[in-house]
């Protein structure tokens, strides 16, 4: 397929990771006339701007709203592509993942391709930690989840989806993406297909903090999904909130013990098992600040 692509990549801060993403984008193994690359900074105060305008792409600016999904809404307003491809300014792509994605789309009622996502020059226990246990992967549903859905890390979605449900919600912070594949499947006949070769390089958080405030905004994100589908989203049983207090009382008291009797230090086991229970934390919070912000109730 010689189809052409519209790449649109949100960008803030993005100084450190932006040329590397532009760089995998511009020596892609598929026709140079076949495709944009389009650049969407959310405001950024570094120099993502001057590094950007470097290159022979297209660099557009989302002023109004600060969101990652306002920024791809103002790329696929200006996008030319048959088909949106989606990825993020801390990802690398793969020398063809144009091609293979492009190819995602041979069937019937293939919408969206959804593309492999694998880890970055992981830093740290912490990078290490995220890729082992595959924190941002597309092969696996989350059991919660009622409808899989494609990340918009690796994302492509052919114009005609666009055209039936238009944009994403562009004021989420989190679930943007799983809420737009979910109207694609429920009000269009178009379906999500699974690609593998059309692999993402994506560079995942170094710290526990960037880790925990990841976590956050996707527990934030989830209860976004809940409020939108309440008849699809599993509710939480008083056992099931019995069992999260209790496991982050046992998780802080464990954490604890771990500082005292190891003196900060813990060897690779504990520290699994510590960076589990600050992932598990971080989502919970975020579940209690989203129902906070949405004013639902799920505890």
């Amino acid at each position: 397929m010689n189809t052409f692509i519209s790449v649109i990549i949100p960008v803030y801060n993005g100084e450190k990771t932006i040329s590397k993403c532009i760089e995998s984008l511009v020596h892609q193994g598929y026709p140079k006339d076949k495709y944009e690359i389009i650049i969407v900074d959310n405001n950024s105060r570094d120099k993502t701007a001057e590094i950007v305008r470097k290159y022979p792409i297209r660099y557009i600016k989302e002023e109004k709203t600060q969101s990652a999904y306002a920024s791809r809404n103002a790329g696929m307003k200006c996008a030319k592509g048959d088909i949106l491809a989606f990825t993020d300014s801390d990802c690398v792509a793969s020398p063809d993942w144009l091609r293979n994605g492009i190819e995602g789309f041979r069937g019937a009622n293939i919408g969206c391709v959804a593309g492999g996502i694998e880890c970055h020059e992981p830093q740290g226990y912490v990078g290490r930690y995220l890729c082992k246990r595959k924190i941002i992967s597309q092969e696996e549903n989350p059991p919660d989840m009622p409808l899989p859905y494609a990340k918009t890390a690796n994302a492509f979605y052919a114009r005609g989806v666009f055209a039936k449900i238009g944009f994403f919600e562009e004021k989420w912070i989190s679930g943007g993406d799983a809420d737009y594949s979910w109207r694609m499947q429920l009000e269009t006949k178009y379906n999500i297909k699974f690609c593998p070769d059309a692999v993402i390089f994506h560079k995942h958080r170094s710290t526990v903090l960037s880790m925990f405030n990841q976590c956050v905004k996707w527990g934030i994100g989830y209860i976004s999904l809940y409020k939108k589908y309440p008849e699809k989203m599993p509710k939480r049983t008083l056992r099931q909130t019995v069992w999260v207090l209790r496991r982050i009382a046992y998780g802080l008291m464990k954490m604890i013990l771990f500082f005292f009797h190891d003196k900060g230090s813990m060897p690779g086991e504990k520290m699994e098992e510590y960076l589990d229970f600050i992932a598990f934390t971080g989502w919970e919070v975020g579940r209690i600040a989203g129902s906070v912000k949405n004013r639902v109730f799920y505890i």
